[in-house]
């Protein structure tokens, strides 16, 4: 029997403990647990919209791919004659860079890359001008990339004919880093590879400073495609160099020329050459050596004449009747002198030309004889009577380039009445430094060719 000692201890022993209240922590437990239930419940519903957007996503991205945009349906033929019509009308040139030029249209698509690529005429027209910026003779950064560039639509152009413009300001030959002057001749040296392909080109030569920098003219070159030919030369020995190449252009019809000296017109192209031209201009050159052009150039019908300043010689009755210069086809005759004063020897040309069909006159006042801007009726009448000798009784406008002291209303006037059967459009003033010289609008097409007026385009 145990003792009541023991029973109450293992009473304690096995007695229970009452529950203890619930702390605060386990409450927001149960709390989390409920949010975190909700949560996935919300983030399964917002999957299954995800899924669904993402599925109505595919459906229109697909139905997207299937359209095509209209530009995209063309074929390469159309999408590559677009890309013609995007540059100036040939035979001018669109630049190298920037808006207007090819290049630019490679940059929109590989397709459009592809397109342009492979189609020579958008790489047949090069204008490239190799200037100094700042007159030290150092070459403007664009230059050498600018040769690169030429160099590349060379190649892409081939085997089509090409329209080229060169532009040569004046430039020093320096030491040390190339100067502008070795990267003009690289340039002519490059167009000068491809001559054979010539059709329209315009080239205004560089200075041949240094006897390295000269550029090798071909011993001769035959140029059966040649159609417009503009070169300007400052510099007689570059001229010289040209001179001693002997050029055959069959087809040239348009030929505008400036030379250093007057005595090597003659020996730039073949007679062949000269007789089957119907547009000729001629700059800074003695009355003399025009008449001796003009006399191989009988198929001319536009011609301007730009004289060099020299001392005006009048007609004398003593001196011998200089023999008729006939030009049967001309309609178009310009007279100019750009630099001021009158040209020596002018009167043994204007006496001796024969003109029947002259349409249009554009006449400089100072380059007849009795001009007085106290006496408005002197060289109206002087006109007159030279037309007279030339025989140009279809004449249908004249232009005269007055000197601004003129005035319009008693100048025109003067000209109406001698001249009634002509109609005097328009007293044009020139300059009074001389040094620009008339060119009749670009629209104006009566007067030239448009090709004639576009080489200096900036």
């Amino acid at each position: 029997m145990e003792e009541p000692i023991q029973q109450q201890a293992r009473g304690l022993w096995h007695q229970q403990p009452e529950a203890a209240p619930a702390p605060a922590a386990t409450l927001s437990r149960a709390a989390d647990r409920a949010t975190l239930k909700r949560l996935d419940a919300e983030i399964a519903e917002l999957d299954a919209q995800l899924l669904s957007l993402h599925a109505q996503r595919n459906v229109v991205h697909a139905r997207l791919g299937e359209y095509r945009y209209p530009i995209h349906t063309l074929p390469n033929e159309i999408l590559s004659e677009i890309f013609e019509q995007y540059l100036p009308p040939y035979p001018l040139c669109p630049p190298l860079l920037g808006d207007g030029s090819p290049t630019q249209l490679t940059h929109v698509c590989r397709r459009w890359w592809s397109v342009a690529h492979h189609n020579p005429r958008l790489w047949r027209c090069i204008w490239l001008e190799v200037e100094a910026d700042d007159g030290s003779g150092s070459p403007t950064p664009r230059v050498p990339e600018s040769l690169d560039i030429a160099r590349t639509w060379l190649k892409r152009s081939q085997p089509l004919l090409l329209s080229l413009e060169l532009g040569c300001d004046f430039a020093e030959a320096r030491g040390g880093h190339p100067s502008i002057a070795s990267w003009q001749h690289e340039a002519l040296a490059l167009f000068l590879q491809h001559y054979e392909r010539w059709q329209s080109v315009a080239l205004r030569l560089p200075d041949p400073h240094l006897d390295h920098f000269a550029t090798p003219w071909p011993s001769s070159m035959d140029m059966p495609h040649l159609i417009d030919f503009r070169f300007i030369s400052n510099f007689g020995e570059e001229a010289l160099e040209m001179a001693g190449t002997s050029i055959a252009a069959p087809q040239l019809r348009t030929l505008e020329i400036r030379l250093a000296r007057d005595t090597l017109h003659l020996s730039i192209l073949k007679p062949e050459s000269w007789s089957a031209l119907t547009s000729l201009r001629l700059n800074d050159i003695s009355p003399i050596s025009a008449a001796s052009v003009l006399r191989h150039t009988p198929a001319l019908i536009y011609c301007y004449l730009d004289f060099e300043q020299g001392e005006f010689e009048d007609s004398d009755d003593d001196r011998e009747s200089p023999e008729d210069l006939l030009l049967s086809s001309l309609k178009t005759l310009v007279l100019e002198s750009t630099h001021g004063g009158d040209p020596a020897d002018w009167a043994s040309l204007r006496d001796s030309l024969v003109v029947p069909k002259l349409r249009r006159l554009a006449s400089k006042e100072s380059l007849f004889p009795g001009t007085s801007r106290t006496n408005p009726h002197a060289v109206p009448k002087i006109l007159r009577a030279m037309l007279r000798a030339w025989t140009a009784g279809s004449l249908e406008e004249i232009r005269v380039l007055a000197h601004p002291d003129r005035l319009d209303e008693e100048l025109r006037q003067a000209y109406r009445v001698s001249l009634p059967d002509s109609e005097v459009r328009s007293i044009e003033h020139i300059s009074r430094d001389g040094f620009c010289a008339w060119e009749p609008g670009r629209k104006q097409l009566e007067w030239a060719v448009p090709w004639m007026y576009l080489g200096e385009r900036r």
